[in-house]
């Protein structure tokens, strides 16, 4: 099950990659509490959205990347689907690839191409198609609809009742083969549990059951090698969520921060050093003081947000600088930079050896570039400011 988990990750990296390589000026940004495209309004670019709640009832030629509280898709998005939510809903039809990290899915429609969630519960409603491959990590699963060709589950409890083109692999403790359910190849179970299969479901191929891997001890830290890439390449999820949500907000304070790492090097690194030491000394004395201890606060939660978010900026040049020495022609889009950026950091950083450095420069550096940014800014608005 954690392989798959594992793997589920990894459609993700390669699903936020592929979506990085949208130009800026082919992508439409809307924020808002509610947001939505209403029946009969089309969407010609692709389209990023962050809202409480996302309704789209009409029609996105293109790319979908929300982040939202809510989604429902009763409409049609004809490139990939991209979702950060708390409930997800599609009725409707996304022509190309469905990818989510939810608490709770609902499929009711169609998915042109392969469908990827990890969530707390899931449905596949009766009538839903999946045209290709679905891989599901969830706590329940219950799949009524139809998918095309493979199917991948890694859940506590699952419930079949539709159609599975070719194999069907189910990782977790208890799996229910329903009467009507329809496989077109061979049922993979990993359990320490049999399967319910009841009397009238159609299984084409073989019911194997997989030997369960025996517990391990759990490491406190990464280990050396593919277990510190796994940790690098969630990493690198989180960041490009965040990141596409900065550049989509704020993308002028991000590529000053950017340029920063370009212009002035050892300034970046010998602010970020010094901020990143003295900041929470400084918090700590300060808070000691009634008065001061909501300058403490906010403190505080700058220096986390800068030493969290540290990569982004360093994401953002490394990518810049690594695509036009390869392309030595137009530009990328800054989400495609951030991407790459972000996959060439954690491979470096997947090295044992040099791990511990490498993300430790990363932070220095990208803290310096947050404050250069933000004092060039300043003084960019104050030089602007009428005398």
């Amino acid at each position: 099950m954690i392989r798959r988990c594992m793997g589920m990750c990894l459609v993700w990296v390669v699903g936020l990659l592929v979506a990085g390589l949208v130009p800026t000026e082919a992508t439409e940004l809307r924020r808002g509490n509610v947001v939505t495209i209403g029946p009969g309004q089309v969407v010609d670019d692709d389209l990023v959205i962050a809202a409480q709640r996302v309704v789209v009832e009409g029609t996105v030629r293109g790319d979908l990347i929300v982040t939202a509280n809510s989604l429902r898709v009763p409409g049609r998005v004809t490139g990939n689907l991209l979702g950060l939510t708390q409930s997800l809903e599609v009725p409707g039809t996304v022509d190309g690839s469905l990818r989510a990290a939810t608490q709770i899915a609902t499929i009711a429609g169609q998915v042109g191409r392969n469908l990827s969630i990890a969530a707390q519960n899931t449905t596949i409603a009766r009538g839903a198609r999946i045209n290709r491959d679905a891989h599901i990590a969830a706590q329940s699963v219950e799949l009524n609809g139809a998918v095309g060709r493979q199917a991948g589950l890694a859940a506590q409890s699952a419930s079949i009742g539709g159609t599975v083109g070719q194999h069907l692999r189910f990782d977790g403790n208890n799996l229910t083969i329903d009467p009507a359910a329809r496989i077109g190849g061979d049922l993979l179970v990993r359990s320490p549990r049999q399967a319910e299969i009841a009397p009238g479901a159609t299984i084409a191929g073989q019911v194997r059951r997989l030997p369960v891997e025996p517990r391990r001890e759990r490491r406190p830290t990464p280990g050396p090698g593919i277990g510190l890439l796994w940790f690098n390449l969630l990493l690198a999820v989180a960041l490009f969520i965040v990141g596409s949500i900065g550049l989509a907000l704020a993308p002028r304070f991000l590529r000053t921060a950017a340029d920063q790492l370009r212009e002035k090097p050892g300034w970046s690194i010998l602010w970020g050093i010094l901020l990143f030491i003295v900041v929470p000394i400084a918090a700590l004395v300060v808070g000691f003081t009634i008065v001061g201890i909501p300058l403490s606060l906010l403190a505080w939660a700058l220096w986390g947000f800068a030493v969290l978010f540290a990569a982004i900026p360093v994401a953002l040049f490394l990518g810049r600088e690594f695509t036009g020495w390869l392309r030595r022609g137009a530009p990328l889009s800054p989400y495609a930079n951030l991407a790459i950026g972000l996959a060439l950091i954690a491979l470096v950083a997947a090295i044992p050896v040099v791990w511990l450095f490498v993300w430790l420069a990363v932070v220095f550096f990208g803290v310096g570039m947050f404050a250069l940014a933000v004092y060039d800014l300043m003084e960019q608005r104050r030089g602007a400011a009428p005398a």
